[in-house]
């Protein structure tokens, strides 16, 4: 096995390591070309090398994981835009565990940004995706919830037309008034896409604004008071589009990164699920058209069969 490149990896990388985090590394290979011919070598597959000897065993420094990644599989997913392989790209020499090999430098380290093109948005809104299973719909479960309680301190047969003026402190970012003035009984609030005209008596508004708020189940119920939430994967997310901005506009990334104080804030749980769910909206939103507007080439400008046929050439190997 030639190791051509291993850094530290994962909380210490980022910078949001606590006292009970492990060390992570991950390191590229070339296998052997005798490897590659006689099938002993999986290339959709890595090898992970740690000691941890079960799932439960307590994180702390002293355990570690090592990811190693072939050559393929590597450059195949940096040039998928995978944050994890970008990431690898990015890290500083100071992270790095021994010195990588000439030829990863020559042909890959010194040519990271060709591997970066609107591919990364795919990855970024993954991990958002992930992270915010429950996590959206709680922002929105807030929304519709606050309006519930409201409108269950109304009169059941009251219009909303008489108390739109008592509503319009409620509005957020996933409610609002659409006033018509020409045909005021055509004007109407709008909540969690939920369309309801100023002649609607509150009895029906609240029967469909229960349906909804009940359809989220337990567990998005739980985000609202900030329970069963995953704040590592919350962290993950905004850090992956934290990252993608930064790509976007610099082209660059450093590690650690700027945010990590607010990362390890959200993991560490001293931020409310409340309190950062809204700003994770915003930024996926502000991160997307920051990608969809940038002069990102659709796809990487790297030739990976290229870079893969020269590290064999350079080993004697005849294609």
């Amino acid at each position: 096995m030639d190791i051509l490149f291993k850094t530290i990896f994962g909380s210490h990388l980022y910078g949001i390591e606590t006292a009970d985090s492990d060390v992570d590394y991950k390191a590229v290979y070339a296998p052997t070309l005798e490897d590659l011919i006689l099938g002993r070598v999986k290339l959709e597959s890595s090898i992970r090398e740690s000691n941890k000897k079960d799932i439960h065993t307590k994180s702390d420094a002293s355990i570690y994981e090592i990811e190693y990644y072939p050559l393929q599989k590597f450059l195949k997913h940096a040039a998928e835009g995978q944050l994890a392989a970008i990431d690898m790209l990015y890290s500083p020499p100071q992270f790095w565990i021994g010195k990588p090999s000439d030829f990863f430098i020559t042909e890959v380290i010194n040519h990271r940004e060709k591997f970066l093109s609107k591919n990364l948005i795919r990855f970024m809104q993954y991990a958002v995706k992930q992270a915010a299973k429950y996590g959206i719909k709680g922002s929105r479960l807030h929304t519709a919830t606050k309006f519930l309680k409201f409108f269950e301190s109304v009169s059941e047969k009251t219009k909303l037309g008489d108390v739109i003026a008592d509503i319009e402190p409620l509005l957020d970012d996933h409610s609002m008034i659409h006033y018509i003035s020409s045909k005021p009984a055509e004007s109407m609030l709008i909540v969690c896409d939920k369309k309801f005209s100023f002649t609607t008596k509150v009895c029906y508004i609240r029967d469909t604004l229960a349906r909804f708020v009940d359809k989220y189940g337990t567990r998005a119920k739980l985000a609202v008071i900030d329970k069963g939430i995953d704040k590592k994967a919350c962290s993950h997310a905004f850090r992956a589009a934290f990252e993608v901005k930064e790509l976007v506009l610099t082209r660059n990334l450093v590690f650690p990164l700027k945010e990590r104080d607010f990362l390890k804030d959200i993991k560490t749980g001293k931020l409310t699920y409340i309190e950062f769910a809204p700003m994770l909206e915003e930024l996926i939103d502000e991160v997307s058209y920051l990608v969809e507007n940038s002069d990102l080439p659709e796809t990487p400008q790297v030739d990976i069969d290229e870079i893969i046929k020269k590290y064999y050439a350079m080993k004697n190997t005849i294609f």
